[in-house]
């Protein structure tokens, strides 16, 4: 039973460290991988038990600082596909640098923090970012 809770996370020591370990390689850590596999659909199901009752409502954009320093931050009721950090997001004619992905309250839920970038860095793995809906603008 203790390899299926601390499996996964001991699956990430060095095999080195884990030789050390009492139970040295008695453990299976294919075991390991396969429920570190698990706990990724866990996340997937509950990220769409987090949606299943929200209404979908247009996406909420929150611009903050200036210069170099400038964000936007994209409140989404629906989580965005592919957008993990560090991608590239193309809104409008502007290039953003995406930060950080967190979950907040609902009904927007899906919280996305990009950074403001230099012209010219356009490339294959650019994410457009084209919302259906017009979207808010918010105060804070």
């Amino acid at each position: 039973m203790l390899t299926y809770v601390l499996g996964p996370f001991l699956a990430l020591l060095p095999r080195s460290l884990r030789n050390l370990l009492p139970v040295g390689s008695a453990l299976d850590w294919r075991r390991a991988t396969v429920l570190s596999g698990l706990g990724e659909a866990l996340i997937a199901l509950r990220e769409k038990v987090m949606t299943k009752g929200l209404p979908k409502v247009p996406d909420e954009l929150f611009f903050s600082g200036s210069g170099p320093d400038e964000f936007l931050e994209i409140r989404a009721s629906r989580k965005k596909a592919d957008w993990a950090a560090p991608r590239t997001v193309r809104y409008r004619d502007t290039f953003y640098r995406l930060e950080a992905s967190r979950t907040g309250m609902p009904p927007r839920p899906f919280h996305y923090m990009l950074r403001k970038l230099s012209a010219g860095v356009m490339g294959r793995t650019v994410l457009i970012y084209s919302p259906e809906e017009e979207p808010l603008l918010a105060k804070k």
